[in-house]
């Protein structure tokens, strides 16, 4: 295609080769270098360890940019005199800075972020299974006080009760030092059966995150008092643990020996009807076991 060009001039490209070791190169692409700080990791196995670079030179209107590398992986790039590697875990470390564009200088220095020496060492001892429908768990964290820093504090949260929505809080509490081993323990009581977690502070705040189980008795349990007097509290004759859809038989029976109740699936909803307060006899039968005793209806107030 005509581009209606008919004339051309030559011209002449000056190319100008400057030796490396022309002080000019300096000036073109300057020598790297930096200072390297390391912040050590506040607690062990965490990742809070700094790397903080200052006094960094090597940029240049032909390299404006320096990637910055650990162990030869980049990290970021700058273009000023300063540089901070964070969330860093205990260990030592290669940092480079390294120009990039038409230069190919780099500066690297070896930097070692340290942890503490002793972790929170801590376990969990002398566990009290509950009731299912009663919080009467416990258990007891004992730490050891040459680990972490003392002194220590514990908090638990049951996160997957047995028997929703049963719930469980405790927030941080100073566990007891013992004067002559050094070691700390705290205990809980007035626990729901379930699956809670124990956190364990240090005085630095450094934590320790235990799982402990508290099973719950299933056994069966035949009351001997149940108070139907409309408070919402204990209102029928609730055996505890009691099968369902097993086809219970309940007959209940007055000092004469007169069945009063009678029901061959019986589902803890007898509320003693019109007898009046007393003392009466029960017979269960409960996957093939009987179960014989006496009960009181009481819907007065205790003497």
């Amino acid at each position: 295609q005509d581009l209606g060009c008919s004339e051309s001039s030559p011209a002449t490209v000056l190319v100008n080769v400057i030796d490396r070791n022309d002080p000019i190169c300096s000036t073109l692409c300057p020598t790297v270098d930096f200072t390297a700080t390391a912040t050590d990791v506040v607690c062990a196995g965490s990742n809070t360890g700094v790397i903080l670079l200052e006094n960094i030179m090597g940029s240049s209107p032909s390299s404006p940019l320096l990637d910055i590398l650990v162990d030869g992986n980049v990290v970021g790039q700058t273009d000023q005199t300063q540089f901070t590697i964070s969330d860093m875990a205990a260990g030592t470390y290669t940092v480079t800075v390294q120009q990039t564009g038409v230069c190919a200088n780099s500066f690297d220095q070896t930097v070692t972020i340290a942890e503490p020496p002793n972790s929170i060492s801590a376990q969990v001892n002398e566990i009290t299974i509950s009731l299912p429908d009663l919080a009467t768990g416990a258990f007891t964290v004992d730490i050891d006080g040459s680990s972490g820093t003392g002194p220590f504090q514990v908090s638990i949260e049951l996160i997957v009760p047995t028997f929703p929505p049963q719930s469980v809080f405790v927030d941080f509490t100073n566990a007891t030092l013992d004067q002559a081993t050094g070691n700390y323990s705290i205990t809980f009581q007035d626990l729901f059966a379930g699956e809670y977690n124990i956190t364990v502070r240090d005085n630095t705040g450094c934590t320790l995150v235990l799982n402990q189980e508290v099973g719950y008795d299933d056994s069966i349990f035949v009351p001997n008092i149940f108070t139907p007097n409309d408070d919402g509290v204990n209102e029928t004759f609730a055996i505890r643990n009691l099968p369902t859809g097993s086809g219970i038989t309940l007959v209940v029976s007055n000092r004469w020996g007169k069945v009063i109740y009678e029901n061959q699936d019986y589902q803890n909803n007898w509320d003693g009807g019109d007898n009046s307060d007393g003392t009466y006899f029960y017979r269960a039968k409960i996957n093939e076991v009987v179960y014989t005793g006496w009960v009181e209806i009481r819907r007065g107030d205790v003497p």
